[in-house]
């Protein structure tokens, strides 16, 4: 793996074509592909032609998985019926050269939720179908859910071989929101990151399962992002599909040593042009949910598979997508530079908010004051007691009760006690002496007769204010 690791990694900016560099350093400089000394005929022939060129081909690759090697149990994969209810086809799956779609079901099939199945319609019962099942099986067997025939899909009046497979959590990793809305220092630690998480699967794959994958399709791979704008990170990876002519048998004698391969995640990520369009044409990248078809083979690279072969259709949901956050302010060629954190918008909104309803609150206490003409609170005070005198006078004399002439005679003591300029400094004096020199009870009955007076003047008062508001008015 550290070998893996230090492989380098080309990227060549010419439309959107996956690229994946084979290097050996074991053995010595690759010879032709001999077609009859391997035994294949021409579709195979030229298929493998394709996906390795002459350049890339050595010796302990053998023939296509599955090209050989089936057990009877393999060909059986679809002999059963599928009593499967297929829903909505994915609109956003491409048809592929070897399958008819892929859709959601209807209903829940044997304890999995209908959410999380794909169902994946292959073209015909054959050795590529049968590799495929047995492939998914061994490196990916927590994938797989059941495989056979289904009626009705994708055509109404068809019945075809049908794979059944749990959905894969995930996004291309150019489209993950957490790629397109960070900067390019980011961008290419993610890339490594991705490179090196690709390399080693299928480095392991190579040395333990005696399977090469070949098909570096940019909707074949599935990656787990960390949502965190501050170092976004990837959590995990999977490669979905396992397909006719993605995969390859290798000679069993074959080491780590002898299998270098050099995954360049950043061409099979479609940045050749995702990034190329953002940064030469000052563009947006394409919103799609699935990989870009792959172009013509007339190029200056070394492509690992046919431009003309239809990608194989890919398995994720159409609606599990990242909100993408666009940075208006981010310039072509720095690329976005707004790390966006739910937190800190939160915050922003909030003083903003804040802001905003304090000087609303000062402005409108301005605007009242200047209108009004009141100084202080006290005269506040006075103007809302008279204001509700005026305007209010039925619910003031419920509050209030006016000061009537016979109070003074219906509560004994009150006569006692001077109400022209009565204070409770006053009172607190009165209070004093009477305790030191009477005692406690000469001391209660005079704080009932200076309570009913501070009534008694508070009510003067309130009837002076209402006599002073008549006259106004």
């Amino acid at each position: 793996m550290a070998v893996c690791r230090k492989s380098i990694f080309k990227l060549l900016l010419v439309g959107i074509i996956p690229l994946v560099l084979i290097v050996t350093t074991s053995r010595a400089a690759p010879t032709s592909f001999d077609l009859e000394r391997r035994g294949d005929n021409d579709e195979l022939a030229k298929m493998r032609a394709q996906m390795l060129p002459k350049e890339l081909d050595r010796d302990w690759i053998l023939n296509f998985y599955g090209h050989s090697g089936l057990s009877d149990e393999d060909r059986k994969a679809f002999d059963r019926n599928l009593q499967v209810s297929i829903g909505r086809t994915h609109t956003t799956s491409a048809k592929g050269n070897y399958n008819d779609g892929v859709a959601i079901l209807a209903e829940d099939y044997k304890g999995h939720k209908r959410s999380l199945v794909i169902a994946k319609s292959l073209k015909a019962v054959d050795e590529k179908a049968w590799a495929e099942t047995k492939a998914l099986k061994i490196l990916a067997p927590d994938l797989f859910i059941d495989s056979g025939m289904v009626s009705g899909w994708p055509e109404p009046k068809a019945k075809g071989p049908v794979l059944l497979m749990k959905k894969v959590a995930g996004q291309i990793l150019y489209e993950s929101a957490n790629y397109r809305n960070t900067n390019a220092e980011k961008q290419q630690k993610l890339l490594k990151d991705a490179e090196k998480m690709v390399c080693d699967q299928v480095v392991t794959w190579a040395v333990e399962k005696r399977i090469l994958y070949v098909d570096f399709h940019a909707g074949n791979v599935r990656f787990v992002m960390h949502w965190l704008k501050q170092n976004p990170s990837i959590i995990s990876m999977r490669i979905i599909d396992f397909g006719y002519p993605g995969l390859f048998e290798v000679k069993e004698t074959v080491s780590e040593k002898d299998v270098i391969l050099a995954a360049t995640v950043t061409a099979a990520l479609a940045i050749p042009g995702a990034i190329y369009l953002r940064r030469k044409k000052n563009v947006s990248f394409p919103t799609r949910s699935v990989a870009p078809r792959r172009q013509s083979a007339a190029s200056t690279l070394v492509p690992i598979r046919s431009i003309n072969s239809v990608p194989n259709a890919t398995f994720t949901s159409p609606v599990d997508s990242v909100p993408r956050f666009k940075n208006k302010r981010g310039s072509a060629e720095s690329g976005p530079g707004l790390d966006f954190s739910p937190t800190l918008y939160a915050l922003r909104a909030l003083g903003i908010a804040t802001a905003v309803v304090s000087v609303g609150a000062m402005a409108a206490f301005w605007v009242a004051k200047t209108a009004t003409n009141i100084n202080d609170t006290q005269e506040f005070e006075r103007r809302m007691r008279q204001f509700m005198l005026t305007r209010m006078p039925l619910l003031s004399s419920r509050i209030h009760r006016i000061l009537e002439e016979e109070e003074a005679s219906d509560r004994p003591g009150t006569s006692a006690v001077d109400l022209t300029n009565w204070k409770w400094e006053d009172a607190e004096k009165r209070l004093r002496d009477v305790y030191e020199k009477e005692g406690v009870a000469a001391w209660m009955e005079l704080a009932v007769r200076e309570l009913h007076a501070e009534e008694r003047v508070d009510r003067l008062k309130r009837k002076e204010l209402e006599d002073d508001a008549r006259r106004k008015v």
